[in-house]
């Protein structure tokens, strides 16, 4: 079996990783376990800020192997639970397809949601804040790369590319609410609708758009997977 790790004695580059969390002391707490292992990681207090340091990593031709996604995030005032970590894995595995996601929490959830998580949104892991070690830590994120890698490879591929089909349909469909909505509201106003409205139907259609087309190059690929 390979190993994947950078450090004690592995030849292999070492794993670089991105945490998506907004607590700093966890971050600080990952990114001090990461080089004891050998790694590099990276924090990311947002999304948006996580995109933009996955972009700019590809870029340089050294993409991370693994994101580190908190299930709850603290937006402002706001709490966001659950479905802001769904989102988020969702959102990572549509557009980057190698990247190899491990959920954490401070509380532990279901069996039942985690195998929900994995089934629904291709969650390669799942790890407990306060099961936290060293050990553990490598032993999640040996098993989450190893099975982002083997989603890629075999008689994973079909099953992979209707997983990614789904999610974008899924994606599909709430911009298209979205946008419904917008125009709904759009019409009311009338003559007088404002300038942030007409940006958000105008950023809606962008996104419609930007999935009708990896729905059809996902078809195009499940059509030549089963003409093989």
């Amino acid at each position: 079996m390979d190993d994947l790790r950078g450090g004690r004695g592995a030849t292999r580059e070492p794993l670089r990783l991105i945490a998506i969390d907004d607590e700093a002391d966890w971050c600080s707490l990952l990114a001090s376990t990461a080089r004891l292992l050998g790694y590099t990681l990276d924090a990311a207090s947002t999304l948006e800020e996580a995109v933009l340091k996955i972009q700019e990593a590809e870029q340089r031709e050294r993409p991370y192997h693994g994101a580190i996604i908190d299930m709850n995030f603290e937006m402002g005032k706001r709490k966001i639970e659950l479905p802001r970590g769904k989102e988020v894995v969702q959102y990572l595995k549509s557009k980057h397809t190698y990247l190899a996601c491990i959920m954490v929490s401070g509380a532990g959830v279901s069996p039942e949601t985690v195998l929900d998580l994995r089934d629904d949104f291709d969650l390669d892991y799942y790890l407990r804040k306060d099961h936290f070690d060293i050990e553990t830590f490598d032993h999640s994120l040996q098993k989450a790369i190893r099975r982002a890698r083997g989603g890629r490879a075999g008689g994973h591929y079909a099953q992979r590319l209707q997983q990614l089909l789904k999610q974008w349909h899924s994606i599909y469909l709430r911009t298209y609410e979205n946008l419904a909505v917008a125009h709904e509201r759009k019409a009311l106003k009338g003559v007088d609708v404002d300038v942030a409205t007409l940006n958000e139907i105008e950023r809606y259609e962008a996104e419609l758009h930007e999935a009708r087309a990896h729905i059809k190059e996902l078809e195009q690929q499940m059509t030549a997977a089963e003409a093989r």
